[in-house]
């Protein structure tokens, strides 16, 4: 049995879930805790634009010609992510989400 290195399982991992988003975002907007986000076009929209964020950057994980940028790029948009979910905490976003 072959071992899969880190950045491909984190590549792996992250296209996937870009392609579910994209593919199914009421699914995954519920799922993922979005409070009414599963309802409305306007969820799904956003959805679909973190998972076309995440398709693109797990397949640059995956190639080793462009892994060495991917990687960083990818911590840096979950940090600024991290971020956003903090600063929408202080703006009274709801605990569940």
């Amino acid at each position: 049995m072959s071992k899969v290195s880190l950045p491909v399982m984190i590549g792996l991992g992250r296209a996937g879930y870009g392609l579910a988003a994209y593919a199914a975002p009421q699914m995954v907007a519920a799922r993922s805790g979005f409070p009414g986000a599963a309802e409305n076009a306007d969820g799904a929209y956003v959805t679909r634009l973190f998972g076309a964020r995440d398709v693109v950057i797990g397949l640059l994980t995956l190639l080793p010609s462009t892994r060495r940028v991917a990687l960083p790029i990818g911590m840096l948009a979950d940090v600024l992510d991290t971020g956003s979910g903090v600063l929408a905490g202080q703006e009274g976003m709801s605990k569940q989400t």
